[in-house]
């Protein structure tokens, strides 16, 4: 968050690594479309880490089994 909103200090900022890049003063409805984004990366992030430990628990199992 920055009151600059020059574009080469927002693309600096954004090659570092930042996700967004928010000017002050914020808007509220700024702030409530970031907060959406945030928690639906978040609930898919979540979603697609949980499918993981499933196949992983699904592989150890299946190897388990094997071994028996």
């Amino acid at each position: 968050m920055s009151s600059q909103d020059d574009r080469d200090v927002v693309m600096h900022f954004l090659t570092l690594g930042a996700i967004d890049y928010l000017v002050k003063p914020l808007r509220h409805n700024e702030l409530r479309h970031i907060w959406t984004r945030v928690w639906w990366w978040r609930r898919v992030s979540g979603s697609a880490q949980t499918q993981k430990q499933q196949q992983t628990s699904v592989s150890a199992s299946t190897v388990a089994s094997a071994d028996v």
